[in-house]
């Protein structure tokens, strides 16, 4: 899933990947919609299907750690359960915490997109995981970062780089 704009640099960056495989977001609308969107195609091929979401903009050092925990994660959500990695925090911050409609016009691009582009903005942590019961965590034993704002950049460029 990708904005229009980012989708052909997105699949040049996956080669391989058929092209039904990639799905243009009708406008950027933050991680809970772009997921019910996401779920909603791949539902569409799969309903038994198990979904990874790993946005682009985290940094894991670990994959090794990262990967074999994931992999038991999948074999966990056979259960029905939504899986979630725990990651005790290093500092506070406070920017942490439709779908049927979606569904019935997919036949139709331009009511798709009307509906789509009306939905709230809003991340996952506020549109589902702080509302679902169907929750299990697991303790990451990988480091990670989310390089989306500011702080997190210098953080990691300071991890890389001597400053004096």
């Amino acid at each position: 899933m990708a904005d229009k704009k980012y989708l052909e640099l997105v699949r040049e960056a996956i080669p391989g990947f058929k092209d039904s495989n990639f799905i243009d977001e009708p406008s950027p609308k933050n991680t809970a919609p772009c997921l019910i969107l996401s779920n909603i195609a791949l539902f569409q091929i799969d309903e038994d299907a198990n979904v990874v979401v790993v946005p682009a903009d985290h940094y894991i050092p670990d994959i090794g750690i990262f990967a074999a925990q994931i992999n038991d994660a999948l074999n966990f959500a056979d259960s029905k359960f939504i899986i979630t990695s725990g990651i005790k925090p290093n500092m506070p911050h406070t920017g942490y915490g439709c779908c049927i409609e979606l569904e019935k016009t997919l036949h139709s691009k331009i009511e798709f997109n009307n509906i789509y582009n009306a939905i709230k903005p809003e991340s996952i942590d506020y549109a589902l995981m702080e509302k679902v019961k169907e929750v299990k965590m697991f303790k990451a034993g990988f480091r990670w970062n989310d390089v989306g704002a500011w702080p997190s950049v210098y953080e990691l460029i300071s991890a890389f780089f001597y400053f004096s």
